[in-house]
């Protein structure tokens, strides 16, 4: 290329930068400094986004036409041209242009999307998925797809095929190179040694997975990719995908409790954040300033279809329900307490408990926010490395459920339920069965799916006054609110519903109305869409 051209070029992309608080410098000075000047070029030279077969098939020859020094590979090229033909193609059967349904309504353009899933979720092309990243991410892709092209990328797990298709459309290509039991005893020697970065922020997580993505979206060549959770593998996306805008889906707080300067280094090679709840986003424009990319609270959302209230209340005793894991920071401990309390004072209840068991691996723990109800959680780690080693392996999920049931006197034991994990499939029915969902997680939860979908289920939420809980519950109109590991205060919030049946439905009502109002996955979907436009509205 001339250097007179190359020189205009840079000039052209330029990007003007905004002044920026003292705090934020850190951060601002690496996005000053990175070098993606080029690939907003390239992004300038591609290949125009139409609907309609025509434009597809249109967009093939303009990319023939453009000067060779617009073009770049050649072999990238001609994927290109072979999916404009696919799509056109795809176009002609359907009868339609992109939109929602066979025939689809118009859009914007059309932006080809890769979610990258983490390297613990695999993904099913039907039926419900295990885990609430999963969930949120296929939820997402599902309803995405119907506007746009989606690939998804996730491990492969026993029994699936390397790649399958779904509805809209959606290509899953799993990864078969996900080695879990080798990262997690990495991960569990990592705690006992207690040194460094915990092992889930380092390089080397499942960093064998990272790169086998890497080199499929080098392939595929998206305009967006999504990342769940992994900001470590952002330097490596960036290099396989470099024209390509990158979004990393955050779905706790914990980027904020690591060190601010490598954390800064990672995020510079993101083009916009997305978080689980507006809580979460606090967290990290407080930490990294304006200088952060573009941060945007889309939070999670429920399937109003799937999760809708009973026809009438459930009759017997009052039903109290917890759904989610049974590990030490979701405070299951402290709902035991409270519900021994509730039975010593005669009171007509019962409790079910949903949910895997299992401890979550302390260098997770180590990544929690430090504080005193936090503090509590060591007593079921153990108080030295080798106790921790043994309790995170030979009593992974055994250990806290023997703990739980060993709290409980002799009147309460007969009227706990410990029932397991359940598919999402089974969900409403237990949503629908029960009188009210206690959630009463020690650690600052980031969102807390359980939550929305109790409300949906016209049901009245007890949570912690900590992280998302309080902004998700909204008030006491749908729900009370109590200190974190604190059984009296909890055992007190559920004998008032049990003593106020009609207040508790009353609250149920409202927990329907605002699940209805602000958590439905199409509200959600339409947040994240407006990133995706906003971040590929200069490549059209």
């Amino acid at each position: 290329m001339r250097p007179a051209l190359r020189a205009s070029r840079r000039a052209a992309v330029r990007p003007r930068w905004r002044a920026v608080p003292s705090g934020a410098g850190l951060l601002e000075n690496l996005w000053r400094r990175r070098g993606d000047q080029s690939r907003r070029a390239a992004h300038a030279h591609r290949v125009p986004r139409r609907d309609g077969a025509r434009a597809a098939a249109g967009s093939c020859r303009s990319v023939a036409r453009r000067p060779a020094h617009a073009r770049g590979d050649r072999r990238c090229d001609a994927r290109r041209r072979q999916a404009a033909l696919a799509l056109a193609a795809t176009y002609r059967r359907r009868g339609g242009t992109p939109g929602t349904g066979g025939s689809r309504a118009r859009v914007k353009r059309i932006i080809r999307i890769a979610f990258v899933s983490q390297p613990r979720d695999a993904i099913r092309a039907s039926g419900s998925q295990h885990g609430s990243v999963a969930i949120v991410t296929w939820a997402l892709a599902r309803r995405i797809a119907r506007r746009h092209e989606v690939l998804v990328c996730a491990p492969r797990a026993p029994g699936q095929v390397l790649e399958e298709s779904a509805e809209h459309g959606i290509r899953i290509r799993r990864i078969p190179f996900a080695f879990r039991t080798l990262h997690k005893a990495v991960e569990i020697a990592s705690d006992v040694l207690g040194r460094g970065l915990p092992y889930p922020a380092s390089r080397m997580y499942f960093a064998e997975y990272a790169h086998a993505v890497a080199r499929l979206l080098e392939r595929e060549q998206p305009d967006v990719v999504h990342l769940q959770t992994t900001a470590a593998w952002l330097p490596a996306l960036r290099r396989a995908v470099p024209r390509a805008r990158l979004v990393l889906h955050v779905h706790d707080a914990a980027l904020a409790s690591l060190p601010l300067a490598r954390t800064a280094r990672l995020l510079a090679h993101a083009d916009a954040v997305v978080t689980c709840s507006e809580f979460v986003a606090r967290r990290l424009r407080a930490s990294f300033g304006q200088g952060a990319p573009l941060i945007r609270a889309i939070g999670n959302g429920v399937d109003l279809e799937h999760f809708r209230p009973a026809d009438r209340p459930p009759p017997g005793p009052f039903r109290f329900l917890y759904v989610g894991r049974v590990s030490p920071e979701k405070g299951v401990h402290v709902l035991v307490e409270a519900f021994d309390r509730l039975v010593k004072q005669e009171v007509d209840a019962v409790l079910e408990i949903v949910g895997p068991a299992g401890l979550l691996p302390y260098a997770q723990i180590r990544m929690m926010d430090a504080d005193a109800p936090l503090a509590t959680l060591a007593r079921f780690y153990g108080r030295n490395a080798l106790e921790r080693m043994r309790r995170q392996v030979l009593e992974a999920r055994t250990g806290y459920t023997n703990a739980l049931r060993s709290e409980l006197s002799e009147a309460a034991a007969p009227r706990v339920r410990f029932r397991g994990a359940l598919a999402q499939s089974d969900l409403p029915d237990v949503y629908r069965a029960s009188h009210a969902l206690v959630f009463p997680s020690v650690m600052h939860e980031p969102f807390g799916l359980p939550l929305v979908e109790a409300m949906a289920s016209g049901l009245p939420c007890i949570g912690t006054r900590a992280g998302a809980i309080p902004d998700v519950i909204g008030g006491e109109e749908c729900g009370l609110l109590v200190d974190r590991a604190d059984p009296a205060g909890l055992a007190q919030a559920m004998h008032e519903l049990v003593r106020d049946p009609d207040r508790a439905a009353h609250m149920g009502r409202r927990a329907r109305e605002r699940a209805e109002a602000h958590f439905g996955w199409d509200r959600v979907t339409e947040r994240l869409e407006g990133v995706y436009f906003e971040l590929t509205a200069g490549t059209a």
